[in-house]
């Protein structure tokens, strides 16, 4: 996908939201700079990849950072509409717009041969002189590879925040991103009269996560403490 296409993809989502900006009463220039930064959003994967780059399918150009910028759009809507009568509300639209301008990127590039990757791409074998018989072979294994790396490093995480902080405090910290956007979206479609029941049923969802993380949480605690209570049981024996 060609760099003009991104950039114009941007630039219409930045004119829409451009818009938005000015029938809300907000400047000219503030409308204008909201168009700019969507451009740039668009242009964003390619800036931290550069096209040619070996490993131009990776950090700016797979579905783990697809899926975060998914989180700033949805965070981006909730404080919009809950701030929208806040003077700075016109920062959150511009955030929105934004995410969804790198989104689109994302998207456009899903419908190349190269595709999306989930962690690593195509073009980083490609750069090494990969065939591409052997290519389509080693992708799906290098991402499950990535997979069970950040499994592991997430266990990890979470053992040694567990021991620190507590199970419970630990995962309600990690999981912010989740529960956080639930919460918000749900508040947010609350004021929007025909998304009520949409809202109400992202903040028992809410709950539903939470609940779920304290329980989890205090399993961890359980398991970390009759760790800990083994060794004081064997000397006393």
């Amino acid at each position: 996908m060609l760099g003009v296409q991104h950039e114009a993809a941007g630039g219409i989502i930045g004119l829409i939201f451009s818009f938005i900006l000015i029938i809300s009463g907000f400047p000219i220039l503030i409308a204008a700079a909201c168009f700019l930064i969507s451009i740039w959003g668009a242009s964003l994967p390619d800036l931290i990849d550069p096209p040619g780059n070996p490993f131009h399918r990776s950090i700016g150009h797979n579905f783990v950072s697809f899926f975060m910028f998914i989180i700033i759009f949805l965070i981006g809507i909730a404080l919009s509409l809950i701030f929208k009568k806040w003077p700075g509300d016109w920062l959150f639209i511009t955030t929105t717009s934004f995410a969804l301008a790198v989104l689109s990127h994302l998207i456009l590039d899903m419908t190349t041969p190269m595709g999306l990757p989930l962690f690593f791409g195509k073009s980083v074998l490609v750069a090494i002189g990969v065939p591409f018989d052997i290519i389509f072979a080693l992708t799906p294994f290098l991402n499950i590879i990535g997979i069970v790396i950040s499994i592991v490093f997430a266990l990890i995480s979470i053992r040694f925040l567990a021991k620190k902080i507590g199970g419970k405090l630990a995962l309600i910290l990690l999981f912010i991103p989740l529960w956080g956007t639930l919460l918000l979206l749900g508040i947010a479609l609350l004021t929007v009269k025909w998304l009520v029941w949409l809202g109400v049923l992202l903040i028992i969802l809410f709950i539903g996560c939470v609940i779920t993380l304290i329980l989890v949480g205090h399993a961890i605690d359980i398991s970390l403490k009759k760790q800990q209570d083994a060794p004081k049981k064997k000397s006393k024996k």
